[in-house]
């Protein structure tokens, strides 16, 4: 839960300066993966739904349920890999990967959703609440130290 509050923002910062960042880090070397960089981290989008709705699902006992999801996005990532990598190169597989991380996430909100009434912005909201416990408890310990 503590991924919605810093995943977004992380991201996004992370999008914007990849040109710096990888100046400063690799001095031109690497300067044309920044698109690639840029998709995968774009894909990181969707992590926290993937994430939380995975784990739930295995506690609920939907363990093949998991794995047809992870089967299913394996598939779509290579298909779509086949068809782009021809056309665009290495962007093609991130964008592969990125479109596959966000069936994934799809899928098993759907899952998750024919059994537990919830909404990806109440999902979202209970992040964002969890997070800030999580950073209250957190400064409470250090005050106590």
């Amino acid at each position: 839960s503590f991924l919605y509050i810093l995943m977004i923002p992380t991201c996004i910062v992370l999008i914007i300066f990849a040109p710096f960042l990888f100046h400063i880090l690799y001095k031109g070397k690497f300067d044309e993966s920044i698109s690639v960089f840029r998709i995968l981290i774009a894909s990181g989008f969707e992590l926290p739904v993937t994430m939380v709705g995975m784990s739930a699902l295995v506690v609920m006992g939907k363990v093949k349920e998991v794995f047809q999801t992870i089967f299913s996005s394996l598939v779509i990532n290579v298909a779509l890999a086949v068809i782009l990598l021809p056309l665009i190169g290495m962007n093609g597989a991130a964008v592969a990967f990125g479109v596959s991380m966000a069936a994934q996430a799809i899928i098993t909100y759907r899952i998750m959703k024919r059994d537990v009434p919830l909404t990806l912005s109440a999902m979202f909201l209970r992040g964002i609440e969890d997070g800030r416990n999580f950073l209250k408890e957190r400064n409470n310990c250090k005050m106590l130290d």
